[in-house]
């Protein structure tokens, strides 16, 4: 135990509720007041129920613990659950960085629907050092949550300035007021749907490989490195992408993720799985990777992208979406701006990724 801190219950120094519950019909476009529901903001309302800014839990669903702070003034919704100090032994701002860094997993309870109740809530133990040192931590944190929120604005502004880049040297894909030559993506490559791969595949070392659930997750516009490996009996009867191919995501949960893709530019193969596509073309595939991202691709996409719960577009359908073609040395160009902008951007990931690391660590030092 440290010098001068206390270990009381959570329900010793707050009052834990849930607020009475409005429907989302109630909701109000130009409402005064936000209203918090379960996962943060979910709308507007005429009427408030909390003048003050609360530290608020998720209480059901997938998201369960997760912590937000609510601005004063607002309505907060049933299913977000509120943890109010009940004195001064608890500073707010610190009772939001101790919830975010307790483990909760043991008063989490139900498989199919998550939920935290109070009564499991209540009895669980957090530290509670001395005012003057909350306000330290706090301080420190907020410190190091700035530095990482600054990270993240500053990789936006770059995925910004690419776009802008992007529509500076091509113009907007959909008046394709430059005049530029517009070919289906059929007349201009060849699809190939990859073969199938699943993460039960995957092991430490071997053959590289791209699952589709990765192009979603974890690759950008492009990428010369793969995160994955699967055996060498997989990877010989595998659907193989070539340096300078574009891989796309056939099988996403809505229209937006379909066709999501990334330019292969590693200098070796890599196998794909099958709810992904191979293109192989004679165009950049930085640019093409860059036009997927546009409206104009959208809007076509979206005529043949089908399902309710999955949805899946097929090689021959991807094939029929038209695509501009500014000379190929323009395009060129584009990617090597883009390149980079990328190199800048990953010394910031990296900058990013050690002051996470070093929030996590001071965490883990003062809450567990």
């Amino acid at each position: 135990m440290r010098e001068g801190w206390t270990y009381k219950k959570l329900g010793e120094v707050c009052n834990i509720y849930q607020p009475k519950t409005i429907s989302t019909e109630q909701l109000v476009e130009d409402g005064d007041y936000l209203v918090y529901g379960a996962n943060g903001i979910i709308g507007r309302y005429d009427k408030y129920n909390h003048e003050e800014s609360e530290v608020l839990m998720t209480c059901r669903g997938a998201t369960c613990g997760t912590i937000n702070v609510s601005e004063p003034f607002s309505w907060i919704n049933g299913n977000a659950m509120v943890v109010h100090p009940l004195n001064d032994l608890v500073e707010k701002s610190y009772l939001s960085f101790c919830l975010r860094g307790t483990k909760l997993s043991d008063v989490i309870t139900g498989a199919a629907q998550p939920q935290i109740t109070r009564q499991k809530l209540s009895p669980k133990i957090i530290p509670v050092p001395p005012l003057s040192i909350q306000h330290s931590i706090v301080s420190e944190l907020d410190m190091l949550s700035g530095l990482i929120a600054k990270h993240e604005e500053q990789l936006k502004a770059y995925d910004e300035l690419a776009q802008s880049i992007f529509f500076d040297m091509f113009g907007d894909p959909v008046e394709n007021e430059k005049g530029w030559e517009v070919k289906k993506l059929g007349e201009v490559g060849v699809f190939q749907r990859g073969s199938g791969i699943q993460r039960k595949d995957f092991i430490k070392e071997g053959y590289p490989c791209i699952h589709y659930g990765q192009l979603h997750t974890t690759f950008g516009a492009f990428t010369k490195k793969h995160i994955s490996c699967i055996s060498k009996e997989l990877f010989d009867v595998s659907r193989i992408a070539h340096k300078g191919d574009l891989i796309l995501a056939i099988t996403s949960e809505d229209v937006e993720g379909s066709c999501k893709s990334t330019a292969w530019l590693g200098d070796y193969d890599i196998a794909v799985g099958s709810d992904a596509a191979i293109y192989s073309h004679s165009q950049n595939a930085i640019y093409l990777s860059y036009y997927t991202m546009t409206k104009a691709f959208y809007y076509e996409k979206q005529k043949y992208a089908n399902g309710f719960k999955v949805t899946h577009i097929s090689t021959k359908e991807i094939a029929l979406i038209p695509v501009p073609l500014p000379p190929l040395s323009l395009q060129t160009l584009f990617a090597e701006k883009i390149e980079a902008i990328e190199r800048q951007k990953e010394r910031i990931r990296q900058s990013m990724a050690e002051v996470k690391t070093l929030f996590d660590s001071r965490m883990d030092y003062y809450f567990n």
